[in-house]
């Protein structure tokens, strides 16, 4: 983003224009802007200002992140994950980084979180909504303890994506399954050992912290301001992954990677 433009114009001109472009929220243009106002506020805060100020209400935020969406019912669908460690193949070649870091996590024996020990990863790339395929977005990651799901939206190392759009499409998904009877069901019975919907799916962002990634830089910036984004990944109940590459190979499948929770 490089023209310079007022919290107004951000906020009254540019977010509905694209909002009629885009239809989904968490897709506008204006969420990867890393520019700074008029008055040189960050972009991502004047918006995760508005975000928390007007729409501190469950049901109006929601109207906005699930405006544009298709969930309808799905059909019948096997009860078990849909991803096998010993059945992944790599595209090294591929700009699929993030799918490749995530088989790899997946793949890891004995792969565990720091501080989150109970909690286990247990698929990858799972569709929002089996139905439509990748057309409603894939969860790129699936914790579960046994009880509760938490989704994380992964970030690879040379991200370009800022952490307000992050955040907000891991929030989207949520209230997409959560929204959804059966995608709630489906996730339940593939995911934990209860046999009814549960009652929460927490969202999760993972990333890299160090400055090589946008969605790090903004984390780092955003910890020491104690600013709008980080009031909002506190609201929305947001946990955040802090991933470290501990051995680096060529070979994804040679890779070594931990993840901690902050």
């Amino acid at each position: 983003m490089k023209r310079t433009m007022s919290k107004e114009e951000l906020i009254d001109i540019q977010i509905p224009k694209q909002l009629k472009k885009e239809k989904s929220f968490y897709r506008i243009d204006a969420l990867n802007y890393t520019g700074v106002c008029t008055d040189g506020t960050p972009y991502s805060e004047v918006i995760a200002k508005w975000l928390y100020e007007q729409f501190d209400c469950p049901e109006k935020l929601k109207e906005l992140l699930l405006q544009g969406s298709n969930m309808q019912p799905e059909r019948e669908f096997k009860i078990e994950p849909i991803h096998r460690g010993e059945d992944i193949k790599y595209s090294p070649d591929s700009n699929r980084n993030e799918e490749n870091i995530a088989k790899r996590m997946f793949q890891m024996k004995n792969f565990t979180i720091v501080n989150q020990p109970e909690l286990n990863l247990v698929d990858y790339q799972v569709p929002v909504n089996r139905r439509f395929a990748s057309a409603e977005g894939k969860v790129d990651l699936v914790f579960s303890d046994g009880k509760c799901i938490v989704i994380g939206e992964l970030k690879d190392e040379d991200s370009p994506e800022t952490l307000l759009r992050a955040v907000v499409e891991a929030k989207t998904y949520q209230y997409k399954i959560e929204n959804c009877s059966s995608a709630l069901l489906r996730f339940t019975r593939c995911y934990t050992d209860q046999k009814v919907p549960i009652d929460w799916v927490g969202p999760a962002i993972v990333i890299f912290t160090d400055n090589k990634s946008q969605p790090g830089r903004d984390y780092q910036s955003a910890k020491q301001s104690e600013g709008w984004i980080i009031k909002l990944i506190k609201r929305w109940d947001i946990q955040i992954f802090e991933i470290n590459i501990v051995k680096d190979c060529k070979a994804f499948e040679e890779r070594e990677y931990s993840l901690k929770w902050l």
